[in-house]
């Protein structure tokens, strides 16, 4: 499967505009022959002046990806394209998530790092760290989260901070 995102008009657009609303999707593609297999709808929201978003994450049969126009994360049964939890966050998930130990950690616009239970989408923990995080991908070294800012800054914070706050 080939698994991605994108957004699409809402009638009366024919097309995506900057500033009208649009509809966050994702979907599934067979391999083989580029076949649909399943197309779902998640947010809808104003379509920002760079519509930038990370490629998805595919682990353990479910597809994590945040919303690039709504303030959500979701979980996706890669399979059939199931929504298997949502997640409110404080900003926009433009960038990428990565999971350790049953744990998906990512940054959001809202200047927040969040770290959910994998399985149910819970909030384990959240941090502020008064700096927008957009398009790029989160990496784990050892116990540490390492995560690049939209102000330029790149951060290494522990996984347990994230996890321990609750702000």
């Amino acid at each position: 499967r080939v698994l991605c995102d994108y957004v699409s008009p809402v009638l009366p657009d024919t097309s995506t505009v900057i500033g009208h609303v649009t509809v966050e999707r994702a979907y599934a593609l067979r391999v083989s022959d580029g076949t649909p297999l399943w197309d779902v709808a998640l947010d809808t929201g104003s379509l920002p002046d760079r519509n930038e978003a990370a490629i998805p994450l595919l682990a353990n049969g479910v597809l994590y990806l945040g919303s690039a126009i709504a303030p959500w994360m979701h979980a996706l049964d890669a399979t059939t394209g199931m929504l298997i939890w949502e997640t409110p966050t404080h900003g926009a998930v433009k960038g990428g998530v990565v999971a350790v130990g049953g744990i998906v950690y990512f940054g959001d616009l809202g200047g927040y790092l969040w770290a959910l239970d994998a399985k149910t989408g819970r909030v384990v923990g959240d941090k502020f760290m008064h700096t927008p995080f957009n398009v790029g991908s989160p990496i784990v070294d050892g116990k540490t989260l390492i995560i690049g800012s939209d102000s330029g800054s790149i951060i290494a914070i522990p996984l347990q901070t994230i996890r321990a706050s609750h702000d």
